[in-house]
């Protein structure tokens, strides 16, 4: 009997010692893949190299990128964010012009991928800002953080236009994660108090389906996106401080009181109708419209250069 209760105890300790070990593994196992998908999406520009993106992009849309440079020449200037990062902005300021545009450009590029929507300002008599995303153009951050962090750069430039250029309106316009950055920054008390309008040019969603996008197009040998997702998010606010529901644009914009303009690609496959519209719906200011384009994403200011300014303008002077 004795020796019975022995065998078994040591079974017990035995059983026990692999759970623990099991248990162990499970956890590094999660820690692993959470790390994978956090540090993927944060590090995207690594190796990347932005500044040649824009200029290959507008030469691939045929824009005349040398025009622009010959007509308008902008002061390079920097300033800094509330978290102490330092914002590279391109400066197109006159003291005759009262109103400035703070343009935000999207993933994988820098701020010369908005010179086509700083033509439409620009020959409207406005001042513009175009800045460089974290870990992009001329940016020391090596981090992505499609707007989480990036809304507190917006909340500079804006700080910029209104102190240093006495602006009398201005206006924030973002492009594709540009746009998650701005619609984020719109959700503040900074942009209730000091921004006229944002304008939302195919706006990125959530920073969750951005990456389940590219999760589905994957060989992942079966392992559930919905596990993955848990592990990243873990990850994401255990060492970086924020999670993917922080980057939820649709989620966000039902704290937006600023007038609201969104452009939607009608042909864009990255963010659809059916998201523009709920984004569209959950905006919670007096003031908004959606517009849409037939053309791809962000492609409407190449595509319908008249009509994707008249949009804008007639939005910004009701």
């Amino acid at each position: 009997m004795k020796l019975k209760k022995g065998i078994g105890k040591r079974v017990g300790i035995i059983i026990g010692g692999i759970l623990v070990v099991l248990t162990a593994v499970c956890v590094v196992f999660n820690i692993y893949v959470g790390k994978q998908v956090a540090e993927g999406l944060l590090y995207m520009n690594e190796g990347n190299d932005t500044k040649e993106n824009s200029v290959m992009q507008l030469e691939i849309w045929g824009y005349d990128l040398s025009r622009f440079n010959e007509q308008y020449s902008p002061e390079m200037a920097v300033v800094t964010a509330e978290d102490g990062n330092e914002v590279p902005m391109a400066v197109f300021v006159d003291d005759k012009r009262e109103n400035t545009a703070i343009l935000v450009h999207g993933a994988g590029g820098d701020h010369v991928s908005m010179y086509p929507v700083a033509d439409i300002y620009l020959k409207n008599g406005w001042n513009v800002v175009a800045i460089d995303q974290r870990a992009s153009g001329d940016s020391q951050d090596d981090k992505v953080s499609f707007g989480y962090f990036e809304k507190l750069d917006v909340e500079a430039a804006v700080l910029y236009a209104k102190n240093e250029l006495l602006s009398s309106k201005v206006v924030v316009h973002g492009q594709s994660m540009g746009a998650a950055t701005v619609a984020l920054y719109a959700a503040t008390e900074n942009a209730r108090e000091n921004v006229d309008a944002v304008i939302l040019d195919s706006s990125f969603d959530s920073m969750k389906s951005m990456f389940l996008g590219v999760w589905r197009e994957m060989e992942t040998d079966g392992i559930p996106e919905d596990y993955v997702v848990a592990c990243g998010d873990w990850y994401l606010k255990h060492f970086y401080g924020f999670g993917f529901d922080d980057a939820d644009i649709c989620e966000k914009m039902k704290a937006n009181y600023v007038d609201t303009l969104i452009l939607q690609m009608s042909q864009d496959v990255i963010v659809s109708d059916e998201k523009a519209e709920q984004m569209y719906t959950n905006i919670v200011a007096e003031e908004k419209k959606i517009c849409y384009f037939n053309s791809e994403h962000i492609k409407g200011i190449i595509d319908y250069p008249k009509e994707y300014e008249e949009a804008v303008f007639s939005f910004l002077e009701e």
